[in-house]
């Protein structure tokens, strides 16, 4: 199913807003560059610049398949990270040490202080309401 270009969806009495591909792929390439930045560093030094980032990105964003298609990639650069920092290490080691399942799902946490990542399910989407003429 081919996704529509119009970032504006109006549904009922409801207004869905679809981030720019640009914004999105920006995003991407902000997070990208954060992780490489911290190459060789802890994860909760990695955890510490991203989240942030990841919240803003959310609020900005409340189109939910972009959020699923975020927390895909977002979940692969995180494990990818990983496995690079311990590459003689099996794939079920890297899982047990950063992987916990916390509120039913899998996320990454730092084994030094047990923080953890964002995902962006995690902001709650808010509906903005279309007005009506001579609301304004």
């Amino acid at each position: 199913m081919k996704r529509d270009a119009n970032p504006i969806i109006r549904y009922y009495e409801k207004l869905f807003i679809k981030p720019q591909k640009e914004k999105v792929l920006t995003m991407q390439r902000r997070i990208k560059g954060e992780i490489k930045a911290h190459r060789g560093k802890s994860l909760t030094a990695v955890l510490y610049k991203i989240n942030p980032m990841v919240r803003g990105f959310a609020m900005y964003s409340v189109a939910s398949e972009t959020m699923g298609d975020m927390d895909n990639w977002l979940w692969h650069c995180r494990y990818q990270r990983c496995r690079n920092q311990h590459p003689n290490e099996s794939e079920k080691w890297v899982y047990r040490r950063y992987v916990i399942n916390h509120e039913k799902k899998n996320r990454f946490r730092s084994p030094d202080t047990g923080l953890y990542n964002v995902c962006f399910y995690d902001i709650p989407v808010r509906r903005f309401i279309i007005l009506k003429k001579g609301m304004r």
